[in-house]
């Protein structure tokens, strides 16, 4: 039946808004499941130590990840695909070969070294915790170290995919990573406690990777182990990817600085952190990585064509989108940040001073939510025209923005009470310990914003038929409708709850549904009123099978 499936799939045509549907309703069932995922976690061990530790356990496995498994991203990947795929299947083929092999050999050879050097690491991580929390995350990171080996064979996978324009298996290897550490909560979690959910990320890993390679093999490039091995190409490979290596190693090191200071706060900060960051991520997954996924084969062939007009029109295209949704999720986000946390995570252990901490980081992040799903875009474009040496600059540039909101914000909230008076108010959170974490999510989201401004001003220098006021419109359509939309949830929102009680799951789901419900219809009427061309494409988009439709390169100039 998959085979079946799969070669149904290859007849299928493409469009670049149709497919970041497809994407997007398979990004939603696998942060349906994330959220799943984290609220198990919570309802078992609260915002406390042992969540820290998982959580941070991440941090040495993903700088592997980053670096090695970005050998294997699409980004890289896929014009390499493109270009040989242009010569013959076999050329292709002698690609995926010398790209899995090497990366199999560097990636156990590297993950064997931090197996061993690993207690000498973790120390950087978490320098808040004792020496008996660093031993477990010793342990629980070398477990992890499976993962990115696992993983970025499977980009491998997922850029066949991708040149071959099917995004079904690849979108869909998200949602079974999510169902594998769930597996692995319920069964190994009980009698191994937090190290158990460690195993079920490998097992999500082996699944990830398990579902592409089906796809693969009916294409008949499914990667495989060969003593061929074009050395003139990994060399290539390198060079192009060492920028884009030190780019993601500078962010994943920006999010270890920031879990790191976090330590200092106190046990339970980095689970808060993190649990504000994963629910953030979700909309950015669905709004921002389903555009840009969506939209970079389509980039890569125009910027091999030298044809840089298309290129603008299509980064314009999705940047508009990307506006539309994005914008208005950030407003009701921050109005209905508590009962959403509440929803997600407030149960068993996760008590109601988690619930308002984690609702108060998630707002100092998701105004950032815009510029971080063009930041998504505006990377792949930039990759697709070879600008990584400046990408890298952009990042470093935002990591000291980081770095200094940090530093500086931590001695500012130590020293004046009224800027810690001013935030904890604006937050409602004023009697409750630990505030200091807000500085962590401030730093965060003034990296990404900085990021986002210094990857569009590379991308201008880049293009020069960029015209970003032909963005206002959308910008100031989709802004006020938003603001209109929020403000009415809030306005719905402090009468109900004169209502309905807030003690239970059902009452603050309730709560936040009618609230949000209205605010929602009159974000939408506003929009209608004002003729949103983004509003009628979505409408004319949704309607149709959006996984089978042709793509007419004139459609680019229409959406």
């Amino acid at each position: 039946m998959v085979v079946r499936l799969i070669q149904k799939l290859k007849q299928d045509t493409y469009s670049i808004h149709k497919a970041a549907l497809l994407i997007a309703a398979l990004s939603i069932a696998a942060q349906i499941l994330a959220v799943v995922r984290d609220k198990i976690l919570a309802f078992y061990f609260g915002a406390g130590s042992d969540l820290s530790l998982y959580y941070a356990a991440f941090r040495i496995p993903d700088m592997v990840y980053a670096s090695l498994s970005s050998l294997m991203a699409a980004i890289i990947v896929l014009p390499l695909l493109i270009a040989g795929y242009q010569v013959s299947q076999d050329r292709a083929r002698k690609v995926i070969d010398s790209l899995c092999t090497v990366f199999i050999i560097v990636g156990i050879v590297v993950c064997g070294i931090l197996y061993v050097v690993m207690p000498y690491l973790t120390q950087y991580v978490v320098p808040g915790f004792g020496i008996e929390e660093q031993e477990r995350l010793v342990h629980l990171s070398r477990i992890l170290l499976l993962s990115p080996l696992l993983l970025g064979i499977s980009n491998l996978v997922g850029s066949i995919l991708q040149m071959k324009k099917n995004f079904f298996f690849y979108a869909l290897a998200p949602v079974l990573y999510n169902v594998g550490i769930i597996l692995g909560i319920y069964w190994f979690a009980p009698q191994y406690g937090i190290e158990g959910v460690v195993y079920g990320v490998v097992i999500g890993a082996l699944l990830h990777i398990s579902i592409q390679i089906p796809a693969a093999y009916v294409y008949g490039l499914a990667p495989r182990i060969t003593s061929l091995i074009d050395w003139q190409l990994i060399r290539e490979v390198f060079f192009v990817s060492l920028p884009r290596v030190a780019t993601l190693v500078s962010i994943q090191f920006a999010q270890t600085f920031l879990v790191a200071q976090a330590t200092y706060i106190a046990p339970g900060s980095v689970a808060i952190f993190s649990l504000a960051f994963n629910v953030q991520a979700v909309p950015l997954v669905i709004i921002g990585l389903s555009y840009s996924v969506a939209a970079f084969p389509v980039i890569a062939e125009y910027v091999a064509k030298n044809d840089f007009y298309n290129v603008w029109i299509c980064v314009r295209n999705a940047m508009r989108h990307l506006i539309f949704w994005s914008i208005p999720v950030m407003c009701f986000v921050i109005v209905l940040r508590a009962h959403i946390v509440r929803v997600l995570y407030g149960s068993g252990e996760f008590d109601w001073t988690d619930t308002r901490l984690t609702a108060a980081v998630l707002a100092t992040m998701i105004v950032a939510l815009s510029f971080q799903t063009l930041s998504l875009l505006l990377m792949r474009a930039l990759y697709a025209l070879h600008q990584v040496y400046s990408q890298l600059i952009a990042q470093l540039f935002a990591f000291l923005v980081t770095y200094i909101t940090v530093v500086y914000g931590m001695q500012i909230w130590n020293t004046s009470p009224f800027v810690q008076s001013f935030f904890e108010s604006l937050f409602r959170i004023e009697d409750l310990p630990d505030t200091k974490v807000l500085i962590i999510g401030m730093a965060h989201a003034l990296g990404s914003i900085t990021l986002t401004l210094g990857l569009l001003y590379i991308f201008r220098k880049k293009i020069i038929e960029v015209r970003l006021l032909t963005l206002r419109t959308v910008l100031g359509q989709t802004l006020g409708a938003s603001i209109i939309g929020a403000t009415t949830t809030y306005a719905v929102l402090v009468f109900v709850q004169n209502y309905i009680l807030l003690d239970t799951f059902f009452g603050v789901l309730m709560s936040a549904s009618i609230a949000f419900i209205p605010g929602a219809i009159a974000w939408l009427g506003i929009l209608y009123i004002l003729g949103s061309i983004e509003l009628r494409e979505f409408a004319q988009a949704f309607k149709k099978r959006f996984w089978k439709t042709d793509i007419i390169q004139e459609e680019l100039q229409k959406l």
